[in-house]
């Protein structure tokens, strides 16, 4: 038998728009509830009430330690089911209530959140080149990043030589499970860090079904977006979709061995870990002037004030990593605020429903374990193990991972750029559709650009002029601007 949590007197509709009438334009309105969140403790089979005011039944509730918060606490964690699908929620951080009059002033939030909405709706659409031209039409992975060539030509002629070795980007995740051609060309090793004994250097081998996720392997593939010259170490961190237990040791022994056997300048990182471990501070200041590290903001409305990996002191090689709708405009879902460093396309959400709009590259063999495969799918695996399609998924994971491509292409532009560089270019010159509701998103005011963050670079280049300043050989064209 199902019941309703008693938390005292409920916020009325109308509590609720004054509430939001004290809020300074739109900051805050998603905290204005906060005092109405899950409580501690509630049992198994108490209704909650998402902000839409869409029913939920918790099944299952549990103690688990939160890394997507700072400082890391335990809290509890829930599982919830409307009878057609389920989620996990937190109970500190997730838009849930325990009351329906909770819910209905949290429809008030919503209609001031959609009259904002159409405000942003009116805006032009952010500009899908560069490495966001992996969000285009068709097979993506099968077409170069033609800005990126460009740009590199430019500073290959202006310092007579073409070329220098690939860029390398650790990808810790939940690793790579099945190659396509794809994703062999890219990845330089492998390592495996979720057994008792962790595995470095080990040849590519199919995951055991039993604990098979394709995460990683669609991670790895978006940080390898556009380009042969970006090499990628697959590290192993988790297996399957849920952590087990705290492994920061392992974790940063593992980085350790991706920056100093394999030479990776950029990690990058979409699954949740204790970034906050004295372990993983530690590496990230170890490799302080050398490797940008580039963390997760997380798949719900978090608010972050400050950075899990700044406890003890500011990480200036540390970005965190939000996400906005494919419009650019604000996603109700995804980690925001004054510590997120910058944000990128991260999928779709209408009707209190995340839409999977994020093309991503997916082998075959990988659909296979899943039981994606169709009879055309099988006989184009049996043609080719290594064939590939194109999938769509929703989350900020399948954007970070082009931050560090980004990265890494600026690296290939301009090797000598300094990590205090990169962190300024990101947050502060290659940023697109700026103001409105992106103010409050993160440091960055905006969206990342790729573009302009190849500009960038090319313009440190000391034996080239800069791509803004007139005609000529230095002037940058990009193709196809605007919108996708």
């Amino acid at each position: 038998m199902t019941r309703e949590a008693a938390v005292g007197p409920p916020m009325t509709r109308e509590a609720a728009v004054l509430s939001l009438q004290r809020v300074a334009g739109n900051r805050a309105v998603t905290r204005v509830l906060l005092q109405r969140a899950l409580l501690p403790g509630l049992a198994t089979g108490t209704r909650v009430y998402d902000r839409d005011g869409h029913e939920w039944v918790i099944e299952t509730a549990g103690q688990r330690t939160n890394f997507g918060v700072t400082p890391n606490r335990t809290e509890w964690q829930y599982r919830v089911t409307d009878g057609k699908s389920t989620k996990t929620v937190w109970a500190s951080t997730d838009s849930f209530f325990p009351t329906a009059a909770g819910a209905a002033a949290a429809g008030a939030v919503s209609a001031a959140q959609a009259a904002q909405a159409s405000v942003e709706a009116a805006r032009p659409p952010i500009n899908k080149t560069g490495a966001f031209r992996v969000f285009g039409d068709g097979d993506p992975y099968s077409q170069n990043d033609v800005e990126f060539e460009r740009i590199l030509g430019l500073a290959d002629a202006a310092r007579r030589q073409r070329g220098g070795p690939p860029v390398a980007i650790a990808v810790l995740d939940t690793g790579v499970h099945a190659e396509s051609d794809y994703l062999r060309a890219r990845t330089r090793a492998h390592a495996d860090v979720t057994g008792p004994t962790p595995a470095y250097d080990v040849p590519f081998a199919p995951r055991d079904p039993a604990h098979f996720d394709a995460h990683g392997s669609k991670v790895a593939a978006q940080a390898g977006f556009g380009t042969e010259r970006i090499a990628l170490i697959d590290v192993r961190v988790q297996v399957g979709f849920m952590a087990s237990g705290d492994r920061s040791a392992q974790i940063a022994e593992a980085i350790r061995w991706a920056v100093h056997r394999h030479g990776a300048r950029v990690v990058t990182c979409s699954i949740i870990v204790n970034w906050g471990s004295p372990e993983l501070r530690a590496v990230v200041s170890e490799f302080s002037d050398r490797v940008l590290f580039l963390m997760t903001a997380g798949n719900s409305d978090t608010r972050f004030t400050q950075r899990a990996v700044d406890e003890g002191g500011k990480k200036g090689n540390a970005l965190l990593v939000g996400g906005v709708d494919m419009s650019g405009r604000r996603h109700p879902k995804r980690g925001a605020g004054p510590a997120v460093d910058l944000t990128v396309p991260s999928g779709d959400y209408a009707s209190s429903a995340e839409l999977k709009s994020v093309p991503v590259h997916y082998p075959l063999a990988s659909a296979r374990l899943k039981g994606d495969l169709d009879a055309a799918g099988e006989q184009r695996l049996g043609a080719n193990p290594g064939a590939s399609m194109v999938a769509t998924e929703t989350g900020v994971s399948f954007g970070v991972p082009l931050v560090a491509n980004v990265v890494a292409k600026m690296l290939l532009i301009y090797p000598a750029l300094t990590i205090a560089e990169i962190e300024h270019i990101l947050v502060n010159e290659a940023v697109q559709s700026r103001g409105g509701a992106r103010e409050e998103l993160s440091r960055s005011h905006g969206v990342l650009d790729p573009v302009a963050a190849y500009e960038a670079a090319l313009r440190r280049v000391p034996e080239i002029a800069s791509p803004r300043a007139g005609a000529g050989a230095g002037t940058v064209v990009r193709e196809g601007a605007g919108g996708v």
